[in-house]
């Protein structure tokens, strides 16, 4: 409906705008007073509300700040694939309820549990305008007729962890290959010890033992064991002028420093 340019006309000279009032209007009682203080408590909702139908329902569960159940609306009704929602209309309800939080749900009536692409965008979207918001978008949940369901935010926390759990491991794996690194193997030491001792030259070409390798450079050894904490022997070092207690590390350092 339009306003004729003489009525605007007229606002605008005297009346001015209308004051407006927005208003949250209860419909009769859908389900029982509850909490829904955890994803099954939540699902349960859900699925008394939308889990049998026929077609695609997206509701939302709107929450105090302690879970309980402010009340419940539905935002969209679609086919037996799809129930696009309209974001903007998912906040004013939100807000004018005057919600701490929110849950979403919509049901597969194919039954399946897989989240969709659609799921996860809807998602993203929502729980970025939330935080803009400030309120709590706290989980999106699968129902299906049967009655099982799936939790978007247990889901993506399972992963968190197992992401977490896998990333620790990889951590403690490398701390032991770089612990080993250190440490080198007894056939380097032990060659690197002999050709110093015997006063090699640097382009010296020094066995492994237990390398298949050909024989490598002196110079080339010495910088394998530039960070070895292995302790160098006490006799050794006297030999070689180097105090009680160096590493590997030491001796090969001077070594090098040496020979530049």
């Amino acid at each position: 409906m339009t306003t004729p340019a003489s009525e605007r006309q007229q606002l605008g000279a005297g009346q001015g705008v209308p004051h407006v009032r927005v208003m949250l209007t209860p419909d009769a009682c859908s389900v029982p007073s509850r909490r829904a203080g955890s994803a099954a408590e939540a699902a349960a909702i859900a699925h008394e509300l939308i889990g049998r139908a026929d077609r695609e329902h997206l509701v939302v569960l709107l929450v105090d700040a302690q879970l309980g159940l402010l009340g419940v609306h539905t935002l969209a009704i679609g086919t037996q694939t799809d129930a696009p929602c309209d974001v903007a209309a998912l906040f004013r309800v939100v807000l004018l309820a005057g919600a701490h939080g929110f849950m979403l749900a919509h049901n597969h009536a194919g039954g399946s549990l897989d989240l969709s692409h659609n799921d996860l965008e809807l998602w993203r979207r929502v729980s970025s305008a939330a935080e803009l918001l400030q309120v709590r978008a706290i989980d999106f949940l699968i129902v299906t007729p049967s009655g099982a369901w799936r939790s978007l935010s247990t889901s993506e926390g399972e992963r968190i962890r197992l992401a977490k759990v896998n990333e620790a491991e990889a951590f403690a794996s490398r701390g032991a290959e770089r612990r080993a690194g250190l440490r080198r193997s007894p056939g380097e030491r032990k060659a690197f010890l002999e050709a110093l001792l015997a006063g090699a030259d640097p382009s010296s070409l020094v066995a492994v033992p237990g390398f298949d390798g050909p024989p490598g450079p002196l110079r080339v050894l010495a910088r394998r064991l530039w960070a070895c904490t292995e302790p160098f022997p006490v006799d050794a070092c006297a030999a070689l002028g180097l105090k009680p207690g160096s590493t590997f590390a030491v001796a090969s350092r001077r070594a090098l420093g040496r020979w530049r």
